[in-house]
């Protein structure tokens, strides 16, 4: 390896790192700046303890913080507005709705399992169907996570480093950026294993939009089921309450096999005939890739 390559790799790599860090400072300044108005507007306190200005306020902050996210890329991140991939398509629309059964089917099973083992002795307390419906819709907020990790710094690590890198580092960054408002714990593991699954989801599929519906899902099974009302975050919604959290390898256990099950359903889905890293077609005609 010659001298002048080894400077143009450590060049690349940090311009890779400089971009990378101004969509996290667009996502912490897009963050200030939307509670920022929530406060002037004396609403606040209600997106902390009411379930239908949580929903919107989440709604809110996604949007605007994935508008952001897109212009940023465009501007000065090095990608164009038009290599975000938002296609749906009813097949999409089927898998959407097949992951988020088996999500929320394997999260039930698997508590109801620690109850009757006695591991994890659990209540059940069922909500009513509005707050479940208003609680769902509010997961939708998760939009801005898929548009920056999965529509913006993975392509971007890829066209670079290749997809296996590129899967992974967009992965534990985006357990990172859970790190910035939430205290750091076990479930920075999950938002890693979590964070594998998707992008290999949208890396087969080409959808953020279909990313973005299965996060959603993966929220909605945690806080039904995983949380517990106790947790402050599901605000009632949760149908089993439970004196403790999730200990530490109860938690990496189930998402384990949350990770295993959603990875084996996208290449059946998605990936049969093709190769294990190779992306979608839309993608490849978005990105200029092969």
């Amino acid at each position: 390896m010659t001298l002048q390559k080894t400077r143009d790799q450590a060049g690349l790599l940090g311009k890779t790192v400089l971009q990378i860090l101004g969509g996290v400072l667009v996502f912490v300044l897009g963050t200030g700046l939307v509670f920022g108005l929530l406060t002037v507007l004396h609403l606040a306190d209600a997106v902390l303890h009411d379930p239908f200005t949580r929903a919107w306020a989440d709604l809110l902050l996604g949007l605007v913080l994935a508008g952001l996210f897109v212009l940023y890329a465009h501007k000065l991140g090095g990608a164009s507005a038009g290599s975000f991939s938002f296609a749906f398509r009813r097949k999409d629309a089927a898998f959407a709705l097949l992951a988020g059964a088996l999500t929320l089917g394997l999260a039930a099973a698997y508590m109801l399992i620690l109850d009757r083992t006695g591991a994890h002795p659990l209540t059940i307390a069922l909500p009513p169907l509005g707050l479940l419906l208003i609680g769902f819709v509010g997961e939708f907020g998760v939009i801005h996570e898929e548009v920056l990790n999965r529509g913006y710094i993975l392509p971007l690590l890829r066209s670079r480093y290749g997809t296996a890198t590129a899967l992974l580092v967009s992965a534990l960054l985006f357990s990172l950026t859970h790190a910035i408002f939430k205290k750091v714990d076990f479930l920075l593991v999950s938002h890693f294993l979590v964070g594998i699954a998707l992008g290999y989801l949208y890396l087969k599929s080409g959808s953020l939009l279909l990313a973005t519906v299965v996060h959603a899902f993966h929220n909605f099974a945690a806080d039904l089921f995983l949380q517990g009302n106790q947790e402050g975050v599901s605000l009632g919604i949760g149908f089993f309450q439970f004196s403790l959290r999730l200990g530490a390898l109860e938690r990496f256990a189930f998402d384990v096999l949350l990770m295993l099950a959603t990875l084996t359903l996208t290449y059946w889905v998605y990936g049969r005939g093709s190769r294990l890293w190779e992306i979608s077609p839309r993608l490849k005609r978005l990105w200029g890739a092969r």
